[in-house]
């Protein structure tokens, strides 16, 4: 919320897709950002054709530590995305 506010996002009726729903990050962020007026669909990554929902975003928060999961195509010009997730990459450590 911090990050948004800083760059001035307006959340207020804004369609905002959060990809993840854990209880840390994806579950609180959808009750944060339903309080601040925007509209939510929460997605995760067993979402079934996921970028139908990700194309629709005005904001995109993605939170499911999954390398690549979001790819360019899967979003609009203009859109705000915001990559919390935290992932390793298990081939590089030594």
């Amino acid at each position: 919320m911090e990050l948004l506010k800083k760059y001035e996002v307006e959340l207020k009726g804004k369609h905002v897709v959060i990809v993840g729903k854990g209880k840390l990050t994806g579950k609180p962020l959808t009750y944060l950002m339903l309080n601040e007026g925007a509209t939510v669909t929460v997605c995760h990554s067993k979402t079934v054709n996921l970028a139908k929902y990700t194309k629709d975003a005005d904001i995109l928060i993605s939170a499911t530590g999954i390398n690549n999961l979001i790819t360019e195509d899967m979003v609009k010009d203009g859109v705000v995305v915001v990559d919390v997730g935290i992932n390793y990459d298990t081939k590089n450590i030594r």
